[in-house]
């Protein structure tokens, strides 16, 4: 029909008084009530709920005229065209080649396939030139806002081209507009179509003030260097120290992915009874993870700084003491493990010594069990493990370890029983200060049954678990400490979540000795909403004092304190935990406390920890809470609250870091406005009252 001496095929289906055409050729499709073909004037007409169909380009209309001579199509009334991409444009009149992919639309409005809309006067497409030019456009990724308010934020242009090659659209003569006020204007502006997922430009940018650095201005920009990989670039420029230079740059490969953080400036440092002055500063963060074949893992974790405060003096990280230099080589499956890892360590706090921290190179481990054999009667672990660490302070130690671990499970009685032997064979030589080295062997055969009796009940759906629980493990002495310095098991600390470990030393040149018990009970309740209350309580016995083991540690004497928990879940946002450590004489040595739920449409955030004798800045005791408010005080519109306190030794407690905000949020954009008090003891970083803003949209 639409080509010369096509074959026409001609359906006659009565529906409703209504009778409708359908010709076809090859991948070409028209339907529509009636149909009417003028072979003196060269057109074919066609009237009521036309269908055209050309390849993957899909057109309704009310009419539609052919002009077969010139191969043009003129569509009239409730236009609707579909594109292969996704993009659906609307209009009330259109003149279109037979191709459908080249013509002009008047008066249109275009929805596109990531959900961005825009209206035009006019469009004129070049299928040749892979290019469409809209005249008066308006351009927003902003759905349109209910009660026919209008849209958020805009682009108005006086002309744009969408430069499909390029996958761009570029706007001559721009305004942006905000809630239908001009803000900014641009000669040229341009971002990427709905088909490209990652595309080079400017990300949205950010502004603050503080006593610091004064008035700030960050622009960052995002080179898409690849398919899988990237590059961000970011200058912030400061009033008072001037610029300061960061960049993230990503890779993903077959094998593994890459990810490099790094900044740079010429800042400010100050310090102590010396002349302030500027010096180059600047940080590296480095995560590498590669399969180098035969199921081996190699890779880094490196993240280092040019001095302790740099970090936190330019709001690149919150609350590090430690930095980690990490490579690694890993081979592991469900029968062996290979490991092989070096780790050197930066302070960022007074509290860690430079000459105290140690180099670790290598630590080499080399885990084996016995699961590959079914018929097995025990289960058995076996590793072995090389450890050489180095210090500044000339105290060296190289120490090897083997370990052997056989146990099984049994059930008596409904009674879940499990019994463990242990033999760990430990051979050190260590060299501290200017003395020679010294060759010192251990040895630790250990022996521990646990039971446990779980009782369930069900009732109305809902469930109650209740089960006491027994561990009883003797190990023998043989630390030697008067030959193996203490350097990797100085901290130790009872809690809910080790009570039950048979060895509470978090490192390997202490193990704890002769007879311990630990014991506790166990009770969860699970609700048919699923909700969920837990409770744990528990506490250890130790027949013979443990170096570390003391009073501020949970262990006063023979017997510990009493620790436990309390879990609710109901929600995502509505849960409560508490952990606490309570001594026989009902002293709350430990007490935390992290909860979240809504209270008259108010979401409250709170985290408290109470610490006895454990130092908290220059008071003798830890006591700190921070909370967190949100409440909506318009539609869209948020206030935020949030403080950190420390409350041990203040009269009134003393707030270190306060934020309050304003937050504007909906589909078509994110604004916010929040002022921050930070108070440090560091002298490079002064007590300072930092202003952001950020425009974001979408």
């Amino acid at each position: 029909m639409f080509l010369k001496n096509c074959d026409l095929k001609v359906f006659f289906l009565i529906i409703s008084l209504s009778i409708k055409f359908c010709f076809a050729e090859q991948e070409f499709y028209l339907s529509a009530n009636k149909i009417i073909k003028n072979n003196k004037e060269n057109t074919v007409m066609a009237q009521g709920s036309v269908e055209i169909q050309n390849k993957q380009i899909k057109i309704h209309t009310d009419a539609l005229q052919y002009n077969t001579k010139k191969n043009e199509i003129i569509l009239e009334g409730n236009i609707k065209i579909l594109y292969e991409n996704g993009s659906v444009v609307f209009a009330e009149k259109a003149i279109l080649n037979k191709d459908l992919k080249s013509g002009i639309i008047k008066s249109l409005g275009v929805l596109m396939s990531d959900d961005s809309r825009l209206v035009a006067s006019s469009a004129k497409k070049n299928s040749n030139k892979y290019k469409t030019v809209y005249k008066n456009i308006s351009y927003s990724k902003c759905k349109n806002c209910e009660n026919n308010k209008g849209t958020f934020w805009k682009i108005n242009a006086k002309k744009a081209t969408h430069l499909e090659k390029s996958k761009v659209i570029l706007y001559e003569d721009v305004f942006l507009e905000l809630l239908n006020l001009p803000v900014f204007y641009f000669p040229f502006f341009y971002h990427p179509d709905p088909s490209v997922a990652r595309k080079t430009g400017l990300l949205a940018p950010s502004f603050s003030s503080s006593n610091v650095f004064g008035f700030s201005y960050e622009q960052p920009i995002f080179l898409n260097l690849s398919s899988n990989s990237d590059l961000t670039l970011g200058a912030k420029l400061t009033e008072k120290e001037g610029m300061l230079l960061k960049n993230t740059y990503r890779k993903d490969f077959s094998s593994g992915q890459l990810r490099f953080k790094s900044s740079a400036t010429r800042g400010t440092k100050v310090r102590a009874n010396e002349v302030t002055k500027k010096e180059n500063r600047g940080h590296i963060d480095l995560n590498f993870a590669s399969n180098i074949g035969n199921d081996y893992v190699a890779g880094a974790n490196i993240k280092r700084a040019s001095d302790k405060s740099y970090l936190s003096r330019y709001e690149l990280s919150d609350g590090e003491t430690l930095l980690t230099q990490n490579l690694f080589l890993e081979k592991e499956n469900i029968y062996s493990n290979l490991s092989g890892k070096a780790f050197k360590f930066q302070s960022l706090s007074d509290d860690y010594l430079e000459d105290n921290l140690p180099f670790i190179r290598p630590v080499l481990v080399y885990n084996w069990n016995n699961l590959w054999n079914t018929n097995r009667s025990r289960n058995w672990t076996s590793s072995i493990k090389l450890k050489s660490i180095t210090k500044k302070n000339e105290n060296n130690t190289n120490a090897f370890y083997i370990n052997n671990n056989i146990e099984k499970n049994y059930l008596t009685n409904n009674i879940l029983l499990k019994n463990e032997i242990d033999l760990d064979l430990d051979f050190y030589n260590s060299k501290f200060s200017s003395s020679d080295y010294k060759n010192v062997m251990r040895f630790f055969p250990s022996f521990g049954l646990t039971a446990s009796y779980p009782l369930v009940n069900y009732k109305n759906q809902n469930s109650i678990l209740f089960e006491p629980s027994a561990q009883v493990i003797y190990t023998l002495d043989n630390n030697n400490e008067d030959k193996i310095k203490n350097e990797d098991s100085l901290e130790v600390e009872l809690l809910s979540s080790n009570f039950f470990t048979k060895d509470k030393y978090a490192g390997d040149d202490r193990k704890e000795h002769g007879l311990r018990i630990n014991y506790g009970v166990n009770l969860k309740f699970n609700g048919i909403n699923g909700s969920t209350n837990t409770f744990l309580l528990g506490r250890s016995y130790q027949d013979k004092k443990q170096e570390q083991f003391d009073i501020i540690s949970g262990f006063g004497n023979k017997h510990s304190d009493f620790v436990g928990n309390y879990t609710m879940y109901i929600s995502k946002d509505k849960e409560l935990y508490y952990d606490f450590r309570v001594s026989d004489s009902f002293d709350l040595n430990r007490n935390r406390i992290r909860t979240s739920f809504e209270l008259a449409k108010n979401k409250i955030r709170l985290n408290y920890i109470q610490i006895n004798n454990f130092a908290s800045r220059n008071n003798s005791d830890t006591e700190q809470i921070s909370y967190e408010l949100e409440r909506e005080i318009f539609e869209n519109w948020q206030f935020a609250f949030a403080q950190h306190r420390d409350l041990a030794g203040a009269r009134f407690s003393t707030p270190f870091k306060s934020t309050v905000g304003i937050n504007f949020e909906n589909d078509c954009a994110l604004i916010t406005f929040n002022v921050t008090r930070d108070k440090s003891n560091d002298i490079d970083i002064p007590s300072t009252t930092n202003y952001n803003f950020n425009i974001n949209l979408f």
